[in-house]
């Protein structure tokens, strides 16, 4: 299976493991099947009052005629009705809930984490191996290619893939503007704080952590 994981403010992991930062305050489309439309998944960020970052608010998953909304601590809803997990719809989704996530399954093999604040995880099934879209990349095993926009062109930069995949109207955005934080640029103190991080991976003080979370994503 491909993992595409969204955490922090917001950066991403696309499934072919390319990572980047993307501060866009609107909804976007996290990842689809574009080949036969079997399912998408959106999500909608929150600038949280600030200019410079935002952060998943919520996530819309539809599958065939099946929608089911994750929101702010654990909120789950299905339909536009409010649900308790665990909950299953026919054979089609189940939804249950652990001490720290809410864990949506798809009969499409479609797996949804969610811890109810700003941390999501999606697994595809390499059944859709260069059929997805989005966010996420086209889950083809090269990360040189996941910056292509609706056309299939790529594009040079986070900030312009990030708004090829905008949906919705300007209701969805929390800035009046769709403005963009491009991030400070390099400074002298880039090399000490690239050692410093270094160590998160070689340190034998972190190693009994990798087993629960990959340094890869956060070191780079």
């Amino acid at each position: 299976a491909g993992v595409c994981t969204v955490f922090g403010d917001p950066h991403y992991r696309t499934f072919d493991g390319k990572v980047y930062s993307f501060q866009g305050s609107c909804k976007y489309l996290l990842t689809a099947d574009c080949v036969a439309h079997t399912f998408n998944i959106r999500v909608t960020n929150n600038a949280r009052t600030t200019k410079t970052s935002s952060w998943t608010k919520t996530i819309s998953i539809k599958v065939g005629e099946i929608k089911v909304n994750l929101g702010q601590k654990m909120r789950v809803k299905l339909n536009g009705k409010r649900i308790e997990p665990p909950y299953s719809y026919g054979d089609h989704i189940t939804v249950n809930k652990t001490d720290d996530s809410i864990v949506v399954h798809t009969k499409l093999g479609i797996k949804i984490l969610w811890d109810g604040d700003s941390f999501l995880e999606v697994s595809a099934p390499t059944s859709y191996k260069g059929k997805l879209c989005g966010l996420c990349g086209n889950f083809n095993n090269k990360k040189r290619d996941d910056f292509a926009n609706r056309q299939g062109r790529l594009v040079s930069n986070p900030e312009r893939f990030g708004l090829a995949w905008r949906v919705g109207g300007k209701k969805a955005c929390t800035r009046p503007q769709e403005e963009l934080y491009r991030g400070p640029q390099c400074s002298p103190r880039f090399d000490r704080d690239s050692n410093l991080c270094k160590k998160l991976r070689k340190s034998s003080t972190f190693a009994v952590c990798h087993g629960k979370v990959h340094p890869t994503m956060y070191i780079e």
